[in-house]
């Protein structure tokens, strides 16, 4: 399923099924799409088992083959997100960073003070410790999986596929 968060639509969030969101999700098995969508996705619910039930805090929609960035779900996912039950201060700081980055990037409009607050004692937190490596015979869905780690932990404008570019690693000749 292609991400396309330059798409937003305005689609009323009482219209979009969310049922039906979270099982077409489940089912393209999209990594990248399900985080995507969600502000909160337990590391541990996707695998070994997708444990839909602690996905939280949805705010895209699915038009045709498309996940796009839905106005009033980003806004109902603001309204709720001082509500949700995060598991830890790191997932509600990364949470916020997410919704803010839609805010900031996609939405023409201010992004919640609170959201904003979160998001700032997120960015003041950030390690870069994780590195993403792949394969230079990685899929193209392992592309798209990296691309929304990437992302998601680090981008504050999101990359797409076509801005990656694949290096060849050469086998160190050093003792």
């Amino acid at each position: 399923m292609k991400i396309n968060n330059s798409k937003v639509s305005d689609k009323p969030w009482g219209e979009v099924d969310k049922t039906k969101l979270r099982n077409d999700l489940a089912e393209s098995g999209s990594k990248a799409a399900i985080r995507e969508c969600y502000l909160l996705v337990p590391d541990d619910s996707l695998e070994p088992e997708m444990k839909m039930s602690e996905w939280s805090l949805p705010h895209h929609n699915i038009e045709g083959d498309e996940l796009v960035l839905n106005r009033a779900g980003c806004g109902s996912a603001a309204g709720r997100f001082n509500q949700t039950d995060f598991p830890d201060e790191t997932s509600k700081r990364k949470g916020a960073r997410h919704l803010k980055k839609h805010y900031d990037s996609h939405l023409d409009e201010d992004c919640p003070q609170e959201i904003a607050d979160a998001a700032r004692e997120a960015d003041s937190d950030i390690v870069y410790t994780n590195a993403v490596v792949l394969s230079a015979h990685a899929s193209e869905t392992e592309v798209r999986d990296a691309i929304a780690l990437i992302n998601e932990r680090h981008a504050m404008t999101p990359l797409e596929a076509d801005s990656v570019f694949i290096f060849p690693l050469e086998a160190s000749s050093h003792a």
